[in-house]
């Protein structure tokens, strides 16, 4: 990113995000809930943590509930040992555990000419990890949703 790193309120922009989706969601008749400590600072990349958001969100879309209408997002985000631990919970269809450990591999799809390339949840990892120096893992069973847990440091002098 040709972002400079910059002092946020990671809840802030969370809320932002979420009034951006609100046209898409209700389409869908997706709810999403926001369960967010305030303010949330981390001293990085705000554009980088929009685009996270971006992907966790198309990826709901358009894999865990794909086929039907409804559905429920859950984003919980607070601070605590120095970085701020976001969960994004989806209520979807789940993903088979023999594609789990794959799912942040760039081009992994498992609907290949379908739907995207593949590289939503890779991205996600790269900027997390190489860019944020977070760490990102994914839980998931088929009928049972999807948890995607970030840990992102607060970094600067962010309280």
């Amino acid at each position: 990113t040709h972002e400079p790193a910059s002092r946020f309120d990671l809840a802030e922009r969370l809320r932002h995000c979420a009034g951006a989706w609100e046209q898409a969601l209700r389409a869908r008749g997706v709810t999403l809930t926001l369960a967010l400590a305030e303010p949330l600072w981390l001293h990085g990349y705000p554009g980088a943590c929009q685009q996270v958001f971006q992907h966790l969100m198309d990826n709901c879309l358009l894999h865990a509930f794909a086929g039907r209408a409804g559905g429920a997002i859950v984003v919980e985000a607070r601070a605590g040992d120095g970085a701020v631990h976001i969960d994004w919970r989806d209520d979807g269809v789940g993903i088979a555990p023999e594609h789990v450990p794959l799912v942040f591999e760039p081009f992994y799809t498992t609907q290949l000419g379908l739907t995207g390339a593949g590289l939503g949840l890779a991205s996600v990892h790269s900027m997390v990890v190489g860019l944020m120096r977070g760490q990102v893992t994914l839980d998931s069973a088929p009928r049972r949703g999807t948890r995607v847990s970030l840990c992102l440091p607060c970094g600067g002098d962010a309280p």
